[in-house]
């Protein structure tokens, strides 16, 4: 990835990457991440906690665990996995230096899985090619995947202080923890808006600049990822989750959550639970 300005960017570099398919259990609860570490998962959950992140895991996640950080996992359903050593790099399109390491951890969603997955399956052939060809495939299609984090969820991997200018304004800050705050109730952004004297338009606008996405997409994400969790967690039904998180009926939910994941609730809840 690159800034518009063709400015360094942090990318990950691959110093390990096992491909792990249908595992019941991991050898340890806990275990010392001695290097930055992804987990990707392609099928199946698992339940992690480290630092003050925890939550469950399912295909189109990535777990960005820190260096020297115990991490504790539950293998929930069987689980297919790539377990991902990195080491971060500046790539000035020229040269590679030593970069320092990202600020962000703990977990972030793909919402395109049909390009997750493709390049999933591109890094599962590498499998019995030696570890330095392995290496330097998966590196490639990782930083695709990597390119997508980027683009989806606007949190983009380089440093703060190449972000200068393009830090969030305090009042978009504000709009996204109302978003937040009422993401789960039956509420009309048009009213966020107000309360920040702002017109709907431009709420958009400011929101999009400052995020990459605009509120109507924000709230979509927080609300598919709680039904996500809901699904694996719990055993209410659709007509609750939907109501639950804010949707009006099942059916509206089950159109929205096919067409950002690829699959029905129904669908997702039966491939990824015990």
């Amino acid at each position: 990835m690159h800034t518009e300005e063709g400015r360094n960017v942090l990318i990950p570099q691959l110093t390990y990457c096992r491909y792990w398919e249908r595992k019941d259990k991991f050898l340890f609860y806990e275990d010392t991440c001695k290097e930055w570490t992804i987990f990707a998962v392609v099928d199946g959950s698992f339940q992690y906690e480290f630092n003050n992140e925890k939550g469950i895991a399912a295909f189109g996640d990535l777990i960005v665990c820190p260096a020297n950080t115990v991490l504790r996992r539950v293998v929930i359903s069987p689980l297919t996995f790539f377990a991902i050593r990195v080491r971060w790099r500046i790539n000035d399109m020229a040269s590679m230096g030593q970069a320092e390491a990202p600020r962000f951890i703990g977990k972030t969603r793909i919402a395109d899985t049909k390009r997750l997955a493709g390049n999933y399956a591109l890094m599962k052939q590498s499998e019995g090619l030696s570890e330095e060809v392995k290496l330097w495939l998966c590196g490639h299609y990782m930083q695709d995947i990597w390119l997508l984090y980027g683009e989806e969820c606007s949190r983009w991997p380089w440093p703060a202080k190449w972000q200068a200018g393009k830090q969030p304004e305090p009042i978009m800050n504000e709009a996204s923890s109302l978003i937040r705050k009422h993401a789960f109730e039956t509420f009309d952004l048009k009213e966020i808006a107000a309360q920040l004297q702002l017109s709907p338009a431009r709420l958009c606008q400011k929101f999009k600049a400052s995020f990459g996405q605009t509120p109507s997409q924000f709230l979509t994400d927080l609300r598919l990822e709680k039904a996500r969790q809901l699904l694996l967690e719990t055993t209410m039904t659709l007509d609750q989750i939907s109501e639950y998180i804010g949707y009006q009926n099942a059916y509206y939910l089950s159109h929205i959550f096919k067409k950002h994941t690829g699959v029905t609730p129904s669908s997702f809840r039966k491939t990824h639970r015990v």
